[in-house]
């Protein structure tokens, strides 16, 4: 049963009892029971109400992802150069030239690493001899000389 339901089962009870009610007690139970209806209602449009406001929302929400995404694409959240420069404490970029298109770009420490790098203009896949080198020679090209940063005398 509903609540709606129930204050009508409610009032047929009442009105089915025998209840030797003088003008006054009916008077109160009359109004006690409009109260309870009145209340009941409401009761009731309150929780379609957030029931439809629920279903707003979710759909808000959805739509927002959707609009979220379509700024990604727009803007196309691709790493960009701009970028680079918050980023120089985790991924240090190399700057390398393909031997075969002469094109100079730029990659970070994890791409070399793993030996697969390819030049973003002519798709050449570009070797890299790095073999685990510790050196501290400043011309060796192992990629450990940009931890020395020179102090300005």
């Amino acid at each position: 049963m509903d609540i709606l339901e129930k204050v009508g089962f409610l009032k047929g009870l009442v009105e089915a009892s025998d209840l030797s009610l003088g003008d006054k007690e009916k008077k109160i139970f009359d109004v006690l029971l409009e109260l309870v209806d009145d209340m009941a209602h409401t009761l009731k449009k309150c929780d379609e109400d957030l029931t439809s406001l629920y279903d707003d929302l979710d759909a808000m929400d959805e739509h927002l992802a959707d609009i979220d995404d379509d700024l990604d694409t727009l803007f196309g959240v691709e790493e960009d150069d701009d970028e680079d420069e918050d980023e120089d404490d985790e991924d240090y970029l190399y700057d390398i030239e393909c031997p075969s298109c002469g094109k100079g770009f730029s990659v970070d420490e994890d791409t070399i690493f793993n030996g697969d790098v390819k030049c973003p203009f002519c798709g050449e896949k570009i070797e890299f001899d790095i073999q685990e080198c510790d050196c501290e020679d400043e011309d060796c090209d192992c990629g450990h000389h940009h931890h020395h940063h020179h102090e300005e005398e």
